[in-house]
């Protein structure tokens, strides 16, 4: 079964593999997210970099659709 999996992996475009390509809401997700805000202590995360992290993360985004819309 491993090996069925791993060469079915390679017909898998990168695109459809990365987390930041999802262009979908997640609300649940979200929600899920804010409820465990609240299980640590404001200490535990650095806010600035998690905000740098997301705002990275929306750019590339932006860049990988507008790359992949001028190629196809």
């Amino acid at each position: 079964m491993s090996s069925v999996a791993n060469d079915c992996l390679s017909q898998i475009n990168e695109h459809n593999i990365h987390s930041e390509a999802y262009s979908m809401e997640t609300p649940r997700v979200d929600q899920v997210l804010h409820d465990l805000e609240s299980e640590f202590s404001e200490t535990f995360y650095d806010q600035k970099l998690l905000e740098e992290a997301l705002y990275k993360g929306q750019n590339r985004f932006k860049q990988r659709n507008e790359i992949y819309h001028h190629t196809v």
